[in-house]
């Protein structure tokens, strides 16, 4: 029998179930912040304990920081949860790889949308997303049934109106919460 594996998903993507033939947990579940970076990796065990499987902090371009990064198991997701490629290592979006290095895409920018072809998140990936490797994203603000600000961010692709969202731009700094 093989390793079979899924998502397991909520608001997002909240982790992944791996059925194995041995008597391991089959459930892990992902903390990311504000940005969908995979903070840490938990599971909770057979004997109904919890255990981390795995915790890594980032530099802003998306590196893994030596000597703060815990891994008892490759986890296939990391910087801005992007899936990372088993071939290079690199975080591989759908359209295109990052070098978190240097801080830049391996590949030309298919929406043009900075001076640099190979230019990320606008040099800015504190406070913006690339979700797809296409276009950085725009913070929304979730309205409540009166158009009140919930305090709830999530992004999206471009600069229109989302309905039941307000528009806030790229410059915002949030905490997202799901």
């Amino acid at each position: 029998m093989g390793v079979y594996k899924r998502q397991v998903t909520g608001a997002s993507r909240l982790g992944v179930y791996k059925r194995q033939v041995t008597g391991a947990s089959p459930y892990f579940y992902e903390l990311t912040d504000h940005l969908g970076n995979v903070r840490a990796v938990v599971s909770k065990e057979i004997n109904e304990t919890v255990a981390i499987k795995g915790a890594t902090d980032y530099y802003p371009f998306g590196m893994i920081m030596p000597a703060r990064n815990l891994t008892t198991n490759q986890y296939r997701y990391g910087y801005q949860g992007q899936e990372v490629d088993p071939e290079t290592g690199k975080p591989a979006f759908q359209l295109r790889l990052w070098d978190a290095r240097i801080g830049r895409w391996l590949t030309t920018d298919p929406a043009g949308q900075y001076a640099s072809p190979y230019m990320g998140m606008g040099n800015n990936p504190i406070r913006k997303i690339d979700p797809d490797g296409a276009k950085a994203d725009d913070w929304y603000e979730k309205l409540d049934e009166n158009g009140n600000g919930t305090g709830v961010y999530d992004w999206f692709d471009g600069d229109f109106d989302v309905q039941g969202y307000q528009h806030l731009g790229f410059d915002v700094v949030v905490n997202r919460v799901c």
